[in-house]
C-alpha cells in the first residue's frame, strides 16, 4: 500500500510510514489501530432518548468530540516528530546527523563504546551515506582482485530499493563484526588463545573444556569499566609519516567518496591503557566514523581481528 501523506510505498502491515513518519490510515480513512465502540442498535419498539440543545448534552458531546480529535491530532503529531528523530524506532536510518569534526565523531564513538551502547555506536558511523557513496569499481581497482568474503561479505551493485536495503544491512553487519571483536579483544589477556586464529581442541581429549571457551568469549560483559581519555591524529605515534601514507588515503577516498582522516583514541579498560584506531569520513560537510581499525592501524601492525585495539605500550616499542 501507499502512505496517504507522502505517497511512498510501504508494507501492508505498517502502522507508520518509514519515510515521513505519518501514521497509516486504513482504506476507510480511520486510524487502523484504533478500536471504535459500536453504536447502539435501536428498533421500532425501543425508547430512544432525544439529545438536543435544550438539555445541553448535544453541545457537550460536540465539545467532547472536538477535544478527542484535538488530542488525537497532538498525539499523531508528537508521534510523527518522535519517530522522525528516532532511527532505531522506524528503521528508516541508522546513522546520525554527523559531527563537525573527525575528532568529535571518534570521541562520540568511544563514549558509546564505553557505555556499550551498540545503537549509539551505529549512529556515529556512516551507514546509509556509506552505501550511497561506495564505489565498487574503484575498490576492485584498488585491491587488484575480487574476494567474496572481503570485509564481511559482498555488497550488491544494482540500483534499486531492495539492493540498497540489503547493502545497508550488510554495512551494519560489517560494523557489528568489528564492534564484537573490539569488546572481545579488550576483555582478554593479550596472549589469549581465542585471539590467535587457531583451532582449539575442546572436550575430554582436548586442551580446553567448553566452559573455558565460553568464559573467554564473554566480551563486553566481562569488562567493568571503560574510560575515554584523549583523541589524537593517527600519525601521532609514528616517528615519520610513511611516504605513501597520503597515497593510501587518496585511494580510499576515491572508493568511499569522501575526505578521510585516520585517528586514535586513548582508552582505559579496567586499568589497562589501549588505543582504539578508527578512520573517519566526511559526507555533505558532516563527519562520521568510517571503520574501526583503518589506515593508521595497518601501519602500526594492529591485528585486523582485534577490533582496532592495541595496547598503548606496544605502540611505544
Amino acid at each position: 500500500m501507499y502512505c496517504t501523506n507522502c505517497g511512498k510505498e510501504i508494507p501492508d502491515a505498517a502502522l507508520f510510514c518509514r519515510y515521513c513518519g505519518a501514521k497509516v490510515e486504513d482504506e476507510e480513512g480511520e486510524w487502523s489501530d484504533i478500536s471504535y465502540p459500536k453504536q447502539p442498535i435501536y428498533n421500532n419498539n425501543s425508547t430512544r432518548k432525544s439529545y438536543n440543545s435544550k438539555n445541553g448534552k448535544a453541545g457537550k458531546n460536540i465539545l467532547l468530540v472536538l477535544l478527542v480529535l484535538a488530542l488525537m491530532a497532538c498525539s499523531v503529531a508528537g508521534t510523527t516528530a518522535y519517530l522522525k528523530g528516532q532511527s532505531k524506532a522506524t528503521g528508516t536510518t541508522y546513522e546520525g546527523k554527523g559531527f563537525d569534526s573527525p575528532e568529535e565523531a571518534v570521541q562520540a564513538y568511544a563514549e558509546a563504546f564505553a557505555k556499550k551502547d551498540i545503537y549509539e555506536m551505529y549512529s556515529c558511523c556512516a551507514i546509509e551515506s556509506y552505501v550511497d557513496h561506495y564505489d565498487y569499481e574503484a575498490e576492485l581497482e584498488r585491491l587488484k582482485s575480487y574476494q567474496s568474503n572481503y570485509f564481511g561479505g559482498p555488497m550488491m551493485t544494482s540500483d534499486d530499493k531492495a539492493t540498497r536495503q540489503m547493502d545497508i544491512e550488510e554495512r551494519k553487519a560489517q560494523l557489528i563484526t568489528q564492534i564484537n571483536r573490539g569488546f572481545i579483544r579488550a576483555s582478554l589477556p593479550y596472549d589469549s588463545p581465542v585471539l590467535l586464529g587457531l583451532t582449539l581442541s575442546v572436550g575430554e581429549d582436548g586442551d580446553y573444556a567448553a566452559t573455558d571457551i565460553v568464559k573467554m568469549l564473554r566480551g563486553a560483559g566481562a569488562i567493568k569499566s571503560i574510560k575515554v581519555k584523549e583523541v589524537l591524529p593517527g600519525t601521532h605515534w609514528m616517528k615519520d609519516e610513511p611516504s605513501n601514507y597520503a597515497t593510501i588515503i587518496e585511494a580510499s577516498e576515491k572508493v568511499f567518496g569522501g575526505e578521510i582522516e585516520s585517528l586514535g583514541v586513548k582508552l582505559d579498560v579496567d586499568g589497562v591503557d589501549w588505543i582504539l584506531f578508527l578512520d573517519t569520513i566526511k559526507y555533505d560537510d558532516n563527519w562520521y566514523c568510517l571503520r574501526v581499525h583503518g589506515i593508521a592501524a595497518s601501519y602500526y601492525g594492529v591485528d585486523s581481528q582485534s577490533g582496532g585495539l592495541i595496547h598503548e605500550e606496544d605502540l611505544k616499542q
